[in-house]
């Protein structure tokens, strides 16, 4: 949770401090996208394999899996 003297991601929220939407926003994708990175730099064949099968997947299923990530990240959102 937050620590003392800091406000949790609901709070400052609320309250307008720390960092404007559009920094959060930016500093969000900047990390997804170095996440993003990190597999296809150190294990670019895992990578492919996995890309591959993907690829074979039905769309309900690559549609639960979407799911099953926004929830993820709802949880965190609440969480923070």
């Amino acid at each position: 949770m937050a620590l003392k003297g800091h406000c949790s991601f609901w709070d400052c929220l609320r309250s307008g401090l720390g960092m404007d939407w559009m920094q959060s926003l930016a500093l969000a994708f900047a990390l997804l996208l170095i996440l993003e990175g990190l597999l296809p730099l150190f294990a670019p064949r895992l990578w492919k394999q996995m890309f591959a099968q993907l690829l074979q997947l039905r769309e309900g299923q690559l549609r639960f899996c979407g799911l099953l990530c926004i929830a993820a990240g709802l949880l965190v959102l609440i969480w923070l």
